[in-house]
């Protein structure tokens, strides 16, 4: 089957999934069959394999500036995301250290008054 047929055949597909979709009642929830189809697609390895042949044949398209300045830009991304996870973590690190210190300061100091204007 040529791949004009087969697009042609997912178009079809999608569009008698949408019409379903319409005459469902409201009250059905359609989020957990958005998501499935999403991870059905995400996890189709011919999908990631023929995405990742078609950026390594157009990786190697394009000329060698090229190529370095996709390294270029890729490293620089690559160094942001790994910052972006560090201050993720601090964060939560930070956040912890908090919640501990108030608590133990609740525990110790605003708890015992309290019990002892209670008597």
């Amino acid at each position: 089957m040529s791949s004009s047929n087969q697009q042609e055949w997912q178009r079809k597909i999608k569009d008698l999934k949408i019409e379903i979709d319409q005459q469902r009642s409201a009250d059905e929830p359609i989020i957990p069959e958005i998501l499935s189809s999403i991870d059905a697609e995400l996890l189709d390895g011919d999908s990631w394999k023929e995405k990742v042949s078609t950026t390594q044949n157009w990786f190697e398209q394009i000329p060698a500036t090229g190529k370095l300045a996709v390294g270029v830009g890729v490293a620089i991304i690559s160094l942001m995301l790994l910052k972006t996870v560090f201050q993720l973590v601090t964060s939560l690190i930070t956040l912890a250290v908090v919640a501990v210190a108030l608590w133990i300061a609740y525990r110790f100091v605003i708890a015992p008054k309290q019990a002892n204007d209670d008597r």
